[in-house]
C-alpha cells in the first residue's frame, strides 16, 4: 500500500506493537487472530498514508521507476488472488464492489469514497463495510492462503 521499504518496516514495527499491547482485546468469537492482525496493520498503514498525504509528502521520483525487486512470482499470485475473488465481487452490487475496491485496494477513507461516488460519507462506509462482511462470509480463507 506504501510502496516505500522503510515505511514498510516503521508500519510493521509500530504494528507489531499495537497487536502485543492490545493482545487482551482480541475476541476469538469475532474472527480469526490473523484477520484481527491484518486489520490492525492496514489501519496503520492508512494513518501513515493519511498523515503524508497531509504533510503534503510526494514521492513522484519513486513513481517513476520500475520496481526492480517486484518477482514475476508476485505477480502472479496478485493475478491469481484477483482471478480467485472476482467472482465473490460479482455477487456484490456494483457501487459495494466500487467501495470495497476503493478501501481496500486503494486505501480511500469513508469520506473519500463517498467524495468519489458522490454519495454521503455514512452511505459509503456502509457499503464498505457490508461488502467485507458479505466477501468475509463467502470466501474461503483457505484457498487464499495457499496462494500466498
Amino acid at each position: 500500500m506504501v510502496r516505500n521499504e522503510q515505511l514498510t518496516f516503521d508500519i510493521m514495527q509500530q504494528s507489531y506493537l499495537k497487536i502485543w499491547e492490545k493482545a487482551g482485546t482480541y475476541d476469538p468469537n469475532k474472527g480469526k487472530a490473523f484477520s484481527w492482525m491484518l486489520v490492525v496493520t492496514r489501519n496503520k498503514s492508512l494513518d501513515c498514508l493519511r498523515k503524508l498525504k497531509r504533510e503534503g509528502y510526494s514521492d513522484e521520483l519513486t513513481d517513476l521507476i520500475e520496481d526492480e525487486t517486484a518477482q514475476s512470482d508476485d505477480r502472479a499470485k496478485a493475478w491469481m488472488l484477483r482471478r480467485l475473488i472476482a467472482p465473490y465481487l460479482d455477487k456484490l452490487s456494483p457501487q459495494t464492489t466500487q467501495a470495497v475496491l476503493l478501501s481496500a485496494v486503494h486505501g480511500l477513507s469513508s469520506r473519500e469514497i463517498g467524495e468519489r461516488l458522490n454519495v454521503p460519507t455514512n452511505t459509503a462506509k456502509s457499503w464498505v463495510r457490508r461488502g467485507l462482511q458479505k466477501l468475509r462470509v463467502d470466501l474461503d480463507v483457505r484457498d487464499i492462503s495457499e496462494l500466498i
